[in-house]
């Protein structure tokens, strides 16, 4: 673990690992029940939306570094 790395960076990390476990446990012949399958795409969506807020965030961000820029 890299010391320098956010409670964010960590915790997407674990949730990547997590996945991977699965494909792992998937390619190996392991199924999901629909329950299952219903969870991982409440999961998905809601990655999705995080994604999507994530990069608004960085998207505001540069904008406002333009604008600071532009003002100099």
């Amino acid at each position: 673990m890299n010391h320098n790395e956010s409670k964010e960076e960590i915790l997407l990390k674990q949730i990547i690992s997590s996945c991977e476990l699965i494909l792992d446990d998937l390619d190996m012949g392991s199924s999901l029940s629909q329950s299952e399958f219903n969870t991982l795409g409440i999961v998905d969506a809601s990655m999705f939306s995080l994604q999507k807020s994530v990069s608004k965030t960085l998207d505001n961000h540069i904008q406002q570094e333009v604008w600071e820029y532009k003002g100099q």
